[in-house]
């Protein structure tokens, strides 16, 4: 199964089959504490993707139909409510699930592949950190039969890291343990819309979607406290060791400084429009 780099690690597809789906399966031990630290997406990817649907539709819906595949514990998909969708939230793992339906989603549980839409067509489609576990040789016409015509995809990644001496200190101490957080984040911060989450845009494009690119900064200060929260809830660190976790963890800690650190942080979206037919 072809795979695209994931948003918290190396590319998918340089790991053996067995260590990407351990990692894809990670998350349901660490659902608290993920939807604690993990970050929300910008208010403007929102009213773009609203904004691109009433653009294509001949009759604009009061609420729009948006399905947010691999929806986590619905950070996303929360975001996507309060910005007037009408969302369905789809998500194999039980754990991740019952999170978001604390938040008062309708979510059903099933991997993208294996989810039945009950022919269901949708104004949207989004992935919030998501789209790079996605099977890339089907993905793209699964999702193409997801939307309505002129509906539009949102695939969406944060991206953030400390300052660029800082995240080079940590990154070094990650690469003992095969780890690359630090090392992946700093490299697609720099790029932006250059990124390898840009070859998406050529995978839609490929499939017949209309593409668009947009790139958001936000701000974001955390504590080194929970700086370190947030990295245990990557993949890399989830399938960890409970001892080897504990190791770097500390390592981590003696490199970060007392007072609380200003990230560089940023979303990128690729956009998709489903040609008419």
């Amino acid at each position: 199964m072809a795979q695209s780099t994931p948003a918290d690690g190396d590319p998918i597809g340089a790991l053996h089959p067995h260590d990407a789906a351990r990692r894809a399966r990670s998350f349901g031990s660490i659902a608290a504490q993920y939807d604690r630290f993990r970050p929300g997406y910008p208010a403007a990817l929102v009213a773009d993707l609203r904004a691109a649907i009433t653009a294509g539709a001949a009759d604009p819906v009061a609420a729009p139909t948006l399905a947010d595949i691999g929806a986590g514990t619905g950070l996303f998909a929360a975001d996507l409510r309060a910005g007037g969708f009408e969302v369905t939230a789809v998500e194999p793992d039980h754990d991740m699930a019952e999170v978001a339906r604390a938040r008062g989603l309708a979510v059903e549980e099933a991997a993208f592949e294996d989810w039945d839409p009950a022919g269901r067509r949708f104004d949207a489609v989004a992935f919030g950190q998501s789209w790079h576990w996605v099977d890339q040789d089907t993905g793209p016409e699964r999702l193409a039969d997801l939307l309505v015509p002129d509906g539009v995809a949102c695939l969406a990644w944060n991206e953030y890291s400390p300052a660029a001496a800082l995240s080079a200190r940590l990154a070094a101490v990650e690469a003992d343990y095969g780890i690359t957080v630090h090392r992946r984040h700093a490299e697609l911060l720099a790029e932006r819309d250059d990124s390898q989450r840009a070859t998406a845009a050529r995978a839609l494009a490929d499939a017949g979607f209309r593409t668009r690119v947009r790139w958001y900064d936000w701000d974001c200060t955390v504590t080194p406290a929970d700086w370190l929260e947030s990295l245990m809830t990557f993949s890399e660190y989830a399938v960890l060791a409970d001892e080897v976790r504990a190791e770097v963890r500390a390592r981590l800690r003696a490199e970060l400084p007392a007072e609380p650190l200003e990230l560089v942080a940023g979303t990128l979206a690729v956009f998709g429009r489903r040609p008419a037919a």
